[in-house]
């Protein structure tokens, strides 16, 4: 059971990548990217997030990331985001009672220019990732206007804005199939915005 604060927004499992912005007073700031994570037969109950990456660096992409056969119960927030992944998998997990289940994108609120300067750009890049045969329950919670089963999120950004550089941050590549979503709100089942090559089935 989560015993923090009530409005905090963290995971109960966080993969990140150490920017100073977003991570201040810690180690060295190498932007080194995860890989290689499998997340799996866990539980998660009464936390205000489930597992994953909220912020992001510009060209940082988090590999080989599997989060498999997990529950999720009565969760506020997001089950599973998902920022900047590829080659990843998010498969036979249970969400329920949560207001939102899982989030696939590569722009977020919290998107870092890198500090290593020739870094700062972003190729278009296929996830290559399966969002495949999990079972999500959507009900009213704290998030009010983030109520998906399913969300893939990008955009394309013609010019710099802020200290982001223009560039494609499409979602790209990823399969969504043998999803079972149940909807108890006003809410969406599967979502796509700034997205390309994508098969829902």
């Amino acid at each position: 059971d989560y015993h923090g604060k009530a409005d905090s927004n963290n995971e109960a499992i966080q993969i990140e990548t150490l920017q100073r912005d977003h991570f201040a007073s810690y180690g060295k700031y190498d932007e080194t990217p995860n890989r290689n994570i499998t997340i799996t037969n866990c539980t998660f109950k009464n936390v205000q997030r489930g597992v994953g990456t909220h912020a992001a660096i510009v060209g940082c992409y988090h590999s080989n990331i599997r989060i498999e056969n997990n529950k999720f119960i009565n969760i506020p927030g997001y089950a599973i985001i998902a920022t900047n992944y590829i080659n990843s998998s998010i498969k036979n997990n249970e969400i329920t009672d949560c207001a939102s289940g899982i989030i696939f994108r590569d722009m977020a609120i919290t998107l870092y220019p890198s500090e290593k300067g020739n870094k700062s750009k972003t190729p278009k890049i296929s996830s290559k990732s399966v969002i495949a045969n999990n079972k999500i329950e959507i009900t009213d919670k704290k998030y009010k206007n983030v109520n998906y089963g399913i969300q893939l999120l990008g955009e394309y950004r013609s010019k710099k804005k802020g200290n982001i550089p223009k560039g494609d941050y499409r979602v790209y590549g990823v399969q969504v199939y043998g999803n079972e979503i149940t909807l108890k709100n006003a809410s969406y089942g599967i979502w796509l915005n700034g997205t390309g090559k994508i098969r829902v089935n």
